[in-house]
């Protein structure tokens, strides 16, 4: 497909086209709301994902958010640099459809 907005492309369609989208478009959301979901674990540092574990291993992403902490408690910072940074270390968990998982370990 080129490199036209999907609004763009929208636009171009008559009213036959437009409602042919909406059976296609509709019948891959069911679909995609069918789907089964599985949990992504991601550290977030700063706000910015530092790394994402798969369901099954929870135990490795807190593993990971323990090592990220005792990284900024062992930092040559002040005291109240710690405690900021600290903060900005959080354990995510995201229910991710079961066809777009994947991406996520890429």
């Amino acid at each position: 497909m080129s490199n036209i907005s999907i609004r763009d492309y929208v636009k171009s369609l008559d009213y036959d086209q437009l409602t042919t989208l909406l059976e296609v478009a509709n019948a891959k959301k069911a679909e995609k709301d069918d789907e089964a979901r599985l949990y992504v674990h991601s550290v977030v540092y700063g706000g910015w994902q530092a790394t994402s574990f798969r369901e099954g291993d929870l135990a490795g992403a807190v593993e990971f958010l323990h090592q990220k902490m005792l990284e900024v408690v062992n930092s040559s910072d002040d005291l109240k640099k710690k405690v900021e940074k600290l903060k900005e270390i959080e354990l995510h968990h995201k229910r991710e459809r079961e066809s777009e998982y994947e991406q996520w370990f890429e």
